[in-house]
């Protein structure tokens, strides 16, 4: 029995020196995760190493022993700390994860920090703590700040034991160039168990004389989504996290810089509007409105860089700190506090370890809820589908105030919105329009976009309010549809097609237009129109670009002479106006090509005699059915009907051609003589004939005879 007490005690002694050796050996720190872009399917992990443990690896919660791990490399780069030139910031985003997961991460290359824990975002309802200015300060055991910020948080998790992170506004630490004080921070018991989002402060800039550097040091120990404002990445940043959007604004960056108070206004604008959500919250350090009436003129200040964007865009929830007094306003528009769902509720956090505000000031008449004195307060903020439900705790537990901000997509009718959307034309200048559209609220549409059908016209307005200019409008055409689509802030799309008439060009209708064959031997174009009087000169017609006819607007169809079903033809109509403009066209294809064929009569020439009757024979090849017709040049020689039946009519020569219907490139011909037959003679009229003329010719013959006889006597020959 001693044996095997003692083998277990060896065991477990060895066990446990394995773990601390393995922990010891792990040189990494700082080790928190944040949420990604699309906290649904990305988190991004950030530590420090000083040997190159720059690997993170992560699984299923339900995988306590990393079986089924992933691993990501981290891009790792030296922090600008003093006395900490081996020490390199590691960053890593995690993608392609499930949603409404927990996971399990450690950090390390050659052995592995502790195991910790975050949940990626879900449809589900969520929860959050806020806190600020936690100053953490001297390092180890004496850093009672950070001790005090601890027990809160913890007793917030054990509040609600499902808070996905904790967001912190600003002044995290007293000094952010002392490493220590950062090290302290990311060792509270909660970095392990839930994600965390800050928001520098003007602590965070601090060296140890309280003058301020760079953002450089916050940046080496944080790792926020890449998708801030310009030139200010990783202090401005913004996040989807369930139903709502979260925003990073850099309050000291705008309090110090016109540049860029500009570049996060821009931002925060766009990225509301190109990221739809139920809720909208924002975070930064400075305060909107505090609770004793001090740092009245930051809070004015803050109010001119960004208050305007909340109230047009709908921020829900605003929350701050650097105050160090806890306060709620009633939601606020436009800078009065209003009953109406409209307005954006304001908290500011106090202060938590020993820098308590206990001064009793006057708070502001926004200020609905304030408390003053040495406590420590952190607010759960509880988000679900149509409401968000804020509860201020202090270290006890003791609640504090609670509130509930509701959604404002709640009530919308997407079909009285599309009802009342409609574009109105300017008489005197088509090329300009106006978008009307039923006032939802302010930030209950992020955006409106205008298309037109032939891409010419695409125009965006973000946060609109009715009646909105369209510009760009062609004003030489007669109808011009757009399209204008509606982006809500819930993510539904409401689209809706209109169609703008230029009164000064408009004609009336013409439609189906069609081709229809009328017999065997004509085609006809046949359309039909509503005109409207007085608009329309002339009407064209061209065939494969030639132009054909003209015909009068009275008309609805017309016959398309010499036009072969046998070969692909483009029939084009045009309607002409007084002003010599087109103002319609439309092209159709008639016809296809078709295989070659020949015909070929039996014979080249043929003689008849007047009256005769005759009918050719007719090869087609290759042989098929075929509707033929017949022609002769001249009728009055000869005339054919339509079985190819020749007459002789008088004498003379004409050419018979056949062709196939419509078809009047494939032919031939024969040539038809036509002669008159000699009469036939009677046997009876012949003799009289002979008789009678044999006796005058005797008798007319002997006279001359004896004439000649006489004169050559008489000498006259």
């Amino acid at each position: 029995m001693k044996k095997f007490f003692t083998f277990t005690l060896i065991f477990i002694v060895f066990l446990f020196f394995g773990i601390i050796v393995n922990a010891e050996n792990s040189t990494t720190s700082l080790i928190i995760s944040s949420p990604g872009s699309d906290a649904s399917k990305e988190i991004n992990i950030s530590w420090h190493t000083d040997n190159n443990d720059n690997f993170v690896r992560y699984t299923l919660a339900s995988d306590q022993n990393f079986t089924e791990a992933r691993t990501k490399v981290g891009e790792c780069t030296p922090i600008p700390f003093n006395d900490k030139s081996g020490t390199l910031h590691c960053k890593a985003t995690l993608t392609n994860l499930q949603d409404d997961t927990e996971y399990i991460y450690q950090v390390g290359k050659t052995s592995w920090s502790s195991t910790r824990t975050f949940k990626t975002a879900g449809s589900s309802s969520f929860s959050f703590v806020h806190v600020s200015d936690i100053h953490s300060y001297l390092p180890g055991s004496r850093n009672y700040r950070v001790a005090r910020a601890n027990a809160l948080l913890n007793k917030a998790y054990s509040i609600e034991n499902d808070l996905r992170f904790t967001l912190i506004s600003g002044d995290a630490v007293a000094y952010g160039t002392v490493y220590e004080q950062w090290l302290d921070l990311f060792a509270m018991d909660t970095t392990t168990q839930m994600m965390y989002t800050l928001t520098p402060g003007n602590h965070d800039y601090y060296n140890t004389k309280a003058e301020k550097t760079n953002i450089g040091y916050f940046n080496s120990v944080t790792n926020h989504p890449n998708n801030g404002a310009n030139g200010l990445n990783n202090a401005t940043y913004y996040f989807k996290y369930g139903n709502a959007l979260f925003i990073s604004l850099e309050s000291e960056a705008a309090n110090a810089s016109a540049s860029a108070q500009k570049a996060q206004q821009t931002w925060l604008k766009e990225i509301i509007a190109l990221n739809p959500a139920d809720f909208v919250i924002a975070f930064c350090h400075r305060p909107f409105y505090t609770g004793d009436g001090r740092n009245a003129g930051q809070a004015q200040e803050q109010r001119n860089y960004f208050q305007t964007i909340f109230d047009e865009c709908g921020v829900d929830l605003v929350l701050t700190g650097h105050n160090h007094v806890l306060a709620r306003t009633f939601p606020v528009y436009n800078n009065n506090k209003t009953n109406t769902p409209n307005g954006t509720v304001y908290i500011t956090a106090s202060a938590v370890g020993d820098r308590w505000q206990t001064e009793e000031g006057t708070s502001m008449p926004m200020v609905d809820y304030y408390k003053i004195g040495a406590f420590d307060s952190c607010t759960i903020v509880t988000v679900e589908e149509n409401s968000i439900k804020l509860k201020m705790v202090d270290a006890s537990g003791a609640v504090l105030d609670t509130y509930q901000i509701f959604n404002k997509t709640t009530g919308i009718n997407k079909s009285s919105y599309n009802d009342s959307l409609n574009i109105v034309s300017n008489d005197e200048d088509f090329s300009q329009a106006v978008l009307e559209f039923k006032d939802l609220g302010p930030g209950r549409i992020n955006k409106i976009t205008v298309t037109s059908e032939d891409g010419q016209l695409n125009q965006t307005f973000l946060f609109p309010t009715a009646p909105l200019t369209i510009t760009g409008i062609p004003d030489n055409v007669i109808e011009y549809q757009l399209t204008v689509e509606t982006l809500l802030r819930s993510g539904e799309t409401i689209k809706k097609n209109i169609n703008l008439i230029n009164q000064h060009k408009y004609f009336g209708k013409i439609q189906n237009l069609r081709i229809l064959e009328i017999d065997d031997y004509q085609t006809g174009l046949f359309w039909d129109s509503e005109l409207v009087e007085g608009k329309i000169l002339m009407f064209e017609i061209y065939i494969n670009g030639i132009f054909h006819k003209n015909i009068t607007p009275e008309e609805d169809f017309t016959v398309l002479d010499q036009i072969s079903p046998y070969k692909q033809n483009e029939v084009e109509f045009r309607a002409i106006d007084f002003e010599d403009e087109i103002v319609f066209s439309e092209k159709i294809v008639y016809g296809e090509d078709a295989d070659p064929v020949n015909l070929n009569f039996n014979k080249e020439i043929h003689e008849l005699n007047v009256g005769a009757i005759f009918t050719p024979e007719i090869t087609i090849s290759p042989e098929q059915n075929l509707l033929l017709e017949f022609t002769s040049s001249n009728e009055a020689v000869a005339t054919v009907d339509k079985n190819g039946k020749i007459t002789a009519v008088g004498p003379g020569n004409c050419t018979i051609t056949v062709s196939v219907i419509k078809r009047w490139d494939v032919t031939d011909t024969i040539e038809i003589v036509v002669n008159i037959p000699e009469e036939p003679l009677d046997p009876d009229k012949t003799e009289k004939k002979k008789g009678c003329f044999g006796i005058k010719s005797a008798t007319f013959l002997f006279s001359l005879g004896a004439l000649l006889i006489l004169l050559r006597k008489n000498k006259f020959l």
